[in-house]
């Protein structure tokens, strides 16, 4: 189910740990993961819903927001990625090449004028660890540390 995939990267109490190319530090960890079939009232179809939660350093564990969440419907499935206030929503998932950089990483990215001060440019997912690098509205790079690789 390729919906799942985008859930696989991710455990509860895991711990992400990026890097500025300022020297600055922000840690994230996840706190829920839960994959499950919802109900559908006009068919017999069980959607596949899936959905991951996480809380930063500003936040207490019942805090949490959603980080990822995946729905499959009989025609399509819908994927979201939200990280620090900035969502990135694909309709289709069909539609994934658009964001494709290679077999294992996606770039989601937004125009500068679409997004607040406070939000992201873009996020680099990579389809085993997630999110390994955003870019923030001003243009500076966070790298993920806490990785066996060195992220580009």
């Amino acid at each position: 189910m390729e919906e799942i995939q985008w859930l696989q990267p991710y455990e509860e109490g895991d711990k992400m740990v990026f890097q500025s190319e300022n020297g600055e530090l922000d840690t994230t960890w996840i706190v829920l993961k839960s994959i499950n079939h919802g109900r559908c009232y006009y068919s017999s179809f069980r959607p596949h819903m899936g959905l991951i939660y996480y809380k930063d350093n500003n936040q207490s564990l019942k805090d949490g927001v959603s980080l990822i969440k995946t729905y499959k419907s009989p025609d399509y499935t819908w994927l979201m990625i939200k990280y620090h206030e900035t969502r990135f929503i694909v309709r289709d998932t069909t539609d994934l090449f658009n964001y494709r950089l290679n077999d294992e990483l996606y770039r989601f990215c937004k125009a500068k004028s679409e997004i607040s001060l406070n939000q992201l440019r873009c996020i680099y997912w990579h389809k085993d660890h997630g999110i390994i690098k955003y870019i923030t509205h001003e243009g500076v790079e966070w790298k993920r540390i806490n990785l066996d690789f060195e992220v580009e």
